[in-house]
């Protein structure tokens, strides 16, 4: 604009003219006189102070977020290992209750015998030495 102004000034007074058009440039462009640069400063650090707490309270609903997710994550893993074990027990309940028992000469006794042990005979020793059971392949002294 200044330049504009000059050319077309060339020839006549425009000391004037130029300093009114640097007067509105200035008016245009001028920062706050009121202001100083330490209100300024004050006012940028207020910002970064409000930043700082915007970003730390991100981070720590981020921090809650995640150890909430960690004890949900370690509920349903215990849920499923509690339900897992009352399926274990009821299905050995189930299978304890549902033995079958067969005709087993004069005795009845029960079909699955993988949970039992078999007892070793016991024999009867003489009235004078309590008795003990005999070990299988073993000889009573």
């Amino acid at each position: 604009k200044l330049r504009v102004l000059i050319a077309e000034l060339v020839g006549r007074e425009m000391t004037f003219e130029l300093a009114q058009l640097a007067q509105e440039f200035l008016r245009e462009h001028n920062v706050d006189p009121k202001r100083s640069f330490h209100d300024e400063m004050l006012e940028q650090e207020a910002r970064e102070q409000i930043m700082r707490e915007k970003e730390e309270l991100e981070r720590e609903q981020a921090e809650r977020k995640e150890a909430d997710e960690l004890k949900r994550e370690r509920r349903l893993r215990y849920e499923a290992e509690a339900q897992e074990e009352v399926r274990r027990r009821k299905q050995l309940f189930r299978k304890r209750t549902n033995r079958k028992l067969t005709p087993q000469g004069d005795m009845w006794s029960s079909s699955e015998t993988e949970e039992e042990e078999e007892e070793e005979p016991v024999t009867p020793s003489a009235p004078s030495t309590p008795s003990t059971p005999s070990k299988k392949g073993g000889r009573e002294g």
